[in-house]
């Protein structure tokens, strides 16, 4: 965890100084936007906090589709807001479900199942950002890096499916029972992942919903782009956003990509015709819009996770 943190402080510190001249037009900019923006976006990304909820329903019924959607949102905010810890929102929700009676076995490979359904249907959105992008003057630049990124992506994808399939989880059955002999926390957690896995139209329905919420997230740049006077179509802000996206994943190391999702806003924004200041200052608007939401997720575990 130090190392995530100084890599991060890091980052941050050389992105401060490359993207300095930005970051002089930064308080104009904010002040052009309003302080309602963030709360706008607020309004915006519970769409997506939503229908991921209803993904993870549709993958593995714990819980009601409300209860679900309330677990993801826990479950984002203290990844967005402990990004330094990782998996801390996957434990929180873990928790969160035994809580209502889930044991630890079916929630664990629902978890597993609807991360797996995630990452399936972010590489779908990858390819619908890469499509527009060869259909734009622009776009010859990200096609030489994102089509490459995203055949990896998809390889490891497979991969994890297949240690999965494979036996994989077996090892951390046989690893909780070394540690916990009496309790055996997550025996037949992979008879339980199997079972899901034989529930293809539900992991269809998850993969389909998680690909809604994620080009419903765009919604979030094409908003904050109007009121900061710079709007772009809803192709251009699926454009983007698939890209920052793809590189987010790709710099997993940096806790939150803080510094780097900046720069990579400040370096894609231009080539739709945002100016960097105007890429960075989304940038930070999203960043207050993961404040606002992540506080009130960490405060809402504290109560309901006692």
């Amino acid at each position: 965890m130090i190392a995530r943190l100084v890599l991060a402080a890091a980052v941050l510190a050389v992105a401060g100084f490359v993207l300095a001249p930005a970051l002089a037009e930064l308080p104009g900019l904010l002040a052009v936007a309003g302080w309602t923006a963030p709360a706008l976006l607020v309004l915006v990304h519970a769409v997506p906090v939503a229908l991921c909820g209803m993904a993870w329903a549709a993958v593995a019924p714990h819980a009601p589709v409300a209860a679900m959607v309330l677990v993801r949102w826990i479950r984002d905010g203290f990844n967005e807001m402990l990004a330094v810890v990782p998996l801390a929102g996957e434990a929180a929700a873990l928790r969160l479900l035994g809580r209502r009676g889930v044991k630890p076995a079916p929630a664990t490979a629902g978890m597993v199942a609807d991360l797996t359904a995630e990452v399936v249907a972010q590489i779908l959105f990858s390819l619908i950002g890469l499509a527009l992008w060869a259909a734009h003057a622009s776009g010859a630049g990200v096609l030489r890096w994102g089509l490459p990124g995203v055949v990896a992506a998809a390889a490891v994808a497979g991969a994890f499916v297949a240690v999965q399939r494979g036996g994989g989880l077996r090892l951390v059955e046989r690893l909780a029972a070394h540690l916990l002999p009496r309790r055996r926390p997550v025996a037949g957690l992979h008879a339980q992942l199997m079972a899901l896995y034989r529930r293809p139209r539900r992991l269809a329905g998850g993969v389909g919903l998680h690909l809604l919420a994620w080009l419903a997230a765009c919604a979030e740049a094409w908003v904050a782009l109007r009121l900061l006077g710079h709007p772009i179509s809803v192709a251009e802000a699926v454009m983007l956003e698939s890209a920052v996206f793809a590189l987010r994943s790709a710099a997993f190391m940096v806790p939150g990509a803080l510094g780097l999702q900046e720069g990579f806003y400040a370096v894609l924004g231009p080539l739709l015709g945002v100016p960097p200041a105007v890429a960075l200052t989304l940038s930070v608007l999203k960043r207050a819009r993961e404040v606002i939401m992540g506080v009130p997720a960490l405060l809402a575990w504290l109560r309901l996770g006692r």
